[in-house]
């Protein structure tokens, strides 16, 4: 067993989360890769509390490229540059959209939150960098011919973005579930050995060794 876990976590993890996360985020090919927006970001440390400063935020859109059939389905992905919170509940509300011709072919709003912590009570920064993917449409078209994409703010800034890249992916993978279910259930079942297994050993290693006592004593 003590071998066997290690082989069922790793199948696990690479069929499950490991699949679903390439076929979102890395399979097919790359159409183009375009930075949409830009802004200075620095940290001011106040004490123990840290806060930051933004300034000169452009906006690069939109954005215009070819697309034809041939490349369905296709994918844009978007990446989020951003300093690191600590228990902060507000989110930042985005919306895109693509359209050919001045006809629009989809929009879609979504929104995006640093990670958190449920340890602090108060809103910080830390001066960690991170970089949030998000999917934010797969789609197919029906004509070749150059598409717009224009993508903007929504709402109140509250989050501190440095950069924020999109990249178009031509023939990209659909997450099947009859292969990244079955990888889930082993990863969990992998886990619930361990568990197992360590509790059994536990008890082992608690359990007292009952030697016999010699004749004659009671």
């Amino acid at each position: 067993m003590k071998t066997l876990i290690p082989i069922l976590f790793i199948a696990g993890l690479l069929l499950g989360p490991g699949y679903f996360f390439y076929c979102q985020f890395f399979s097919g090919s790359s159409v183009g890769k375009y930075t949409v927006f830009t802004q200075d970001v620095k940290t001011l440390n106040l004490g123990v509390v840290q806060s930051t400063k933004t300034s000169k935020a452009k906006w690069k859109t939109p954005v215009k490229f070819d697309l034809s059939p041939d490349m369905n389905p296709i994918l844009i992905n978007a990446s989020f540059s951003c300093r690191q919170y600590t228990s902060i509940s507000k989110r930042q509300k985005y919306k895109a959209s693509l359209s050919k011709d001045d006809d629009a072919i989809w929009t879609r709003d979504f929104s995006i939150s640093p990670k958190r912590s449920r340890n602090s009570k108060k809103s910080r920064i830390t001066g960690s960098k991170i970089t949030q993917l998000v999917e934010i449409m797969k789609f197919n078209v029906d004509k070749a011919g150059t598409y717009t994409f224009n993508m903007k703010l929504e709402g109140r800034n509250h989050i501190a973005i440095s950069a924020i890249k999109i990249d178009i992916r031509k023939n990209v993978w659909q997450a099947r579930p009859v292969l990244y279910v079955p990888g889930v259930i082993v990863l969990v079942l992998s886990l619930l050995l361990t568990v197992y297994y360590n509790i059994k050993k536990k008890k082992a290693r608690n359990k007292p060794s009952g030697h016999p006592m010699p004749p004659g004593q009671f």
